[in-house]
C-alpha cells in the first residue's frame, strides 16, 4: 500500500484514491492538532452512525448536541494528554490500567486517581494490579443501586431509618416525586421543601377557619359548627333553585311561557317505559315546583321528587335555623339573604392552601413537620452528596478507560476511514451485516431519513439497496442502505427479504424497500446490454407469437362460421324437398373455404420463412466461415467496447463519500471504492 508523509511527523496512507492519516503511533496522535482539519476525511457526524459503546459517545459528545465534531474530538485529546503519562496502552486500545499509568500533576489525572486509589481499596488489589473496565463499572454499580447513590432521591422503601421512610413516603403520597436513576419513585430535598411549605400553608389556613366555641357564632361561621352542614345542603340544591326563581321571573313577565316548561306529550310519548335513562332524564329537567309568578317556592307544594330530600334538607339546615323561617314558602329575597350569610364561608373554603397535604390530617402534619425529621433527611442528603463526588470521579475513571480503548480507533473512522477500507478490520461506522441473495454485506450504513439520503447518495454512482429493518419482538423499525459493490442485480428488486444482525448479534428481518440502479462490475455492465437485447427480442417473438395466434384464431373462427351456414343451408334445403342435394353442395363449398383459407395462411407464412432463409443463405453462401466469424465478432466488439469504457469510467467516479453525507455527514474528501 503506497504511503506517504504530508510532514517529518505525520503518516498517510493512501485509500480511495485519497491520501488519510494513519493514526497508529503515539507520535501520530501527539501531532494531530498540527494536521489541518482540512485534510481529514469527516469534519462531523451523527453519533448515530456509529457502532460502539454508547457510554463512549455520549463522552464524547462533549456539547451534547448529538454530533461528533473537530472541537469534540480536540477536547477529548486534550483530557486524555492530562489524565495519561503512559500513552501506550491508548494507542493499543487496551481498556485496563493502573496508578503509575495516571499523570497526577493535572487536576484531572487527581479526580481520576482517587477513583482508582479507592477501588483498589474496596477490591482488596494490588496497586500494581491493572483495573479493567469491568470492574470500574462494576464498582459504578454497586454505587447506583444503593439507597444512596449520589442522585438526590430516595426511594421511601429503602430507606433503612423506619421514622424517615415513613416521612418520606408522606411526601412522596402528597406532592409527589421524581424516578430516581434505578427508576423507582423517590423524594429529594425540592420535594420535602414543597411539602413544608404545603403543611405550613395548610395550617395557616386552618387557623384562618377555625370554628368558634360551641353556643357562639361568627361572621364565618353564622350558624357556629353546624354552618359546614348548612353550606353543604345551600350548595347541593343552588343550582335548581337558581333555575327555579329565573323560570319564576320568566312567568311573570310571559304567562304563556308555562307552558313550555311542561313535559311535551311527544317527549312522553317517545320514552319507553323501561328507558331508565331517559326517564331520569327527563326528571332531572322538569322544573322544581310549577314556576309562579310571585317568586315563591311552597314547601307545602309538590315539588320535582328528584330534588325532594335535597329541599327538605335545606329547610332544615338552613332555612329554618339561619334564615328563621319555619314557615311554608321561600321567596327569592330570602334565597339570596342565605346565600350572602354563607357568603365568608364559602370564600374561606375556596382560598384552601396546600391542599395537597390536607389528607393526612392536621394532627399527622404537626407530627411530621415539628420533629428533627427534616434534619435527618437532610443529613441523608448530605451523604449523598459525598457519595455522588465518588461517582463522578469513578465515571472519570470509566471515561479514561473508554476513551483508552476506543479513541484511537474512533479516529481510524472520522479523521480518517482506515478502517473502512481494511477487510481485516471492523470499522465502527457500520450498522450490522446484511445477509441477502446469497450474500454478505458488512458495510451497511442507518440512514434516519431514507428520502433525504437518496437525495444525496444517488450521486455516488453505487448501486445503493436501502431496507426496512423490521424488529421480532415488535421494537422500533429503522432503515439502512448497503452499497453493492460485486456480483450480480438481477435477483435484487423491492420486497427481497433477508436478515441483519446488529452490533449486539440479534436476528432482524430486512426487506428491500427502494433501489439506487448504477453499474456494479465491468462483467455486469459487458453482460447487460446483450441481456437487454436478449429480453427485447424475447417480448418481440411473445409479441409476434400472439399477433399470429390471433390471427390464426381468427381465421378458424370464420371457417367454422362458414362450416355453420353451410349446414344451416343444407337444412332448409331439405325442409322443401331439395335436403340431399343442398347439403351435398354445402359441405363441399365449406371444405373448400376451409382447405383455401388454410393453404393461403401456411402459404404466406411458408413464404415468408423460406425467403428469411433464401436470403441468409445466399449472403452468408458468399462468404467464408473466417468472414463469418469476424462479422460476428465485430458487432459484439462494436457494442462491447464503448460500454466497457463507459463502464470502466463510472466504476472509477463511485463515491463512496456521497453515502456517508446522505447521513448528515460532513466530508471533505471524494471517497473512490476502486
Amino acid at each position: 500500500m503506497p504511503r506517504g508523509k504530508t510532514q517529518p511527523n505525520h503518516v498517510v496512507r493512501r485509500y480511495g484514491r485519497v491520501y488519510q492519516l494513519r493514526i497508529e503511533t503515539e507520535n501520530d496522535l501527539d501531532n494531530l492538532d498540527a494536521f489541518g482539519i482540512d485534510h481529514w476525511v469527516a469534519t462531523a457526524a451523527p453519533i448515530t452512525s456509529f457502532n460502539c459503546d454508547q457510554l463512549f459517545l455520549k463522552f464524547l459528545d462533549y456539547d451534547g448536541n448529538g454530533r461528533i465534531s473537530t472541537t469534540d474530538i480536540f477536547q477529548a485529546k486534550g483530557w486524555l494528554f492530562k489524565v495519561l503519562k503512559n500513552r501506550k496502552n491508548l494507542v493499543e486500545g487496551i481498556d485496563r490500567t493502573c496508578i503509575r499509568d495516571i499523570d497526577t500533576t493535572s487536576p484531572e489525572g487527581q479526580n481520576v486517581r482517587i477513583a482508582l486509589e479507592r477501588l483498589i481499596t474496596d477490591t482488596d488489589i494490588s496497586e500494581e494490579t491493572p483495573v479493567s473496565l469491568a470492574q470500574v463499572r462494576e464498582r459504578k454499580n454497586v454505587l447506583l443501586k444503593s439507597p444512596v447513590n449520589g442522585d438526590g432521591l430516595f426511594p421511601p422503601p429503602q430507606i433503612a431509618d423506619p421514622e424517615l421512610a415513613a416521612y418520606a413516603d408522606a411526601v412522596l403520597n402528597t406532592v409527589g416525586g421524581t424516578d430516581d436513576i434505578n427508576g423507582l419513585k423517590a423524594v429529594g430535598d425540592s420535594h420535602v421543601g414543597q411539602f413544608h411549605t404545603d403543611a405550613a400553608a395548610y395550617l395557616a389556613w386552618l387557623e384562618e377557619g377555625r370554628v368558634p366555641p360551641e353556643g357562639e357564632t361568627s361572621a364565618l361561621y353564622p350558624l357556629g359548627a353546624a354552618t359546614p352542614a348548612a353550606f353543604g345542603a345551600l350548595t347541593a340544591i343552588r343550582p335548581k333553585m337558581e333555575e327555579y326563581f329565573a323560570q319564576c321571573r320568566l312567568v311573570r313577565i310571559e304567562p304563556n311561557s308555562l307552558t313550555a316548561m311542561r313535559l311535551q306529550e311527544v317527549q312522553l310519548k317517545e320514552t319507553e317505559s323501561t328507558d331508565v335513562p331517559r326517564i331520569t332524564e327527563l326528571s332531572e329537567r322538569a322544573p322544581l315546583q310549577m314556576p309562579v309568578a310571585d317568586e315563591q317556592l311552597r314547601f307545602d307544594a309538590p315539588v320535582n321528587a328528584v330534588y325532594a330530600d335535597r329541599v327538605a334538607r335545606f329547610r332544615e339546615l338552613v332555612v329554618i335555623p339561619l334564615l328563621e323561617n319555619s314557615g311554608d314558602t321561600l321567596t327569592r329575597e330570602q334565597w339570596l339573604n342565605a346565600n350572602a350569610m354563607l357568603a365568608p364561608y364559602e370564600k374561606w373554603l375556596g382560598a384552601k392552601r396546600g391542599a395537597s397535604v390536607e389528607k393526612l390530617g392536621e394532627e399527622k402534619i404537626r407530627e411530621l413537620i415539628s420533629g428533627d425529621l427534616r434534619d435527618r433527611f437532610n443529613a441523608l442528603l448530605a451523604q449523598d452528596k459525598m457519595i455522588a463526588s465518588e461517582i463522578v470521579h469513578v465515571e472519570n475513571l470509566e471515561r479514561l478507560l473508554l476513551f483508552q480503548s476506543l479513541f484511537v480507533r474512533f479516529l481510524n473512522n472520522f479523521v480518517s476511514l482506515n478502517d473502512v477500507y481494511n477487510p481485516r478490520r471492523e470499522t465502527l461506522v457500520r450498522a450490522g451485516t446484511l445477509v441477502i441473495d446469497g450474500r454478505r454485506f458488512s458495510f451497511v450504513v442507518r440512514v434516519k431519513s431514507r428520502a433525504a439520503h437518496k437525495a444525496i447518495a444517488q450521486q455516488s454512482g453505487i448501486y445503493l439497496m436501502y431496507l426496512e429493518i423490521i424488529p421480532k419482538n415488535a421494537g422500533e423499525k429503522f432503515e439502512v442502505v448497503a452499497p453493492v459493490t460485486r456480483g450480480s442485480a438481477n435477483t435484487l428488486f423491492v420486497g427481497k427479504h433477508g436478515v441483519f444482525f446488529d452490533e449486539n448479534g440479534r436476528e432482524l428481518d430486512a426487506v428491500i424497500t427502494e433501489i439506487v440502479t448504477n453499474a456494479i462490475s465491468i462483467k455486469q455492465a459487458i453482460i447487460a446490454p446483450f441481456q437487454r437485447a436478449f429480453e427485447a427480442m424475447e417480448k418481440k417473438v411473445e409479441g409476434i407469437s400472439a399477433a399470429r395466434e390471433k390471427e390464426m384464431t381468427q381465421q378458424l373462427g370464420e371457417v367454422t362460421e362458414k362450416a355453420e351456414a353451410g349446414v344451416q343451408s343444407g337444412v332448409q334445403q331439405v325442409s322443401t324437398g331439395q335436403a340431399q342435394l343442398g347439403s351435398a353442395q354445402a359441405a363441399q363449398q365449406a371444405s373448400a373455404n376451409s382447405k383455401r383459407d388454410w393453404v393461403i395462411g401456411g402459404s404466406i407464412a411458408f413464404a415468408a420463412v423460406g425467403s428469411a432463409t433464401a436470403f441468409m443463405a445466399k449472403t452468408f453462401s458468399s462468404l467464408s466461415w473466417l468472414n463469418i466469424l469476424i462479422i460476428v465478432l465485430a458487432a459484439a466488439l462494436i457494442v462491447i467496447i464503448p460500454t466497457v469504457l463507459i463502464a470502466w469510467f463510472k466504476l472509477r467516479r463511485r463515491n463512496l463519500g456521497s453515502v456517508f453525507e446522505g447521513a448528515e455527514w460532513a466530508v471533505n474528501s471524494r471517497l473512490r471504492i476502486t
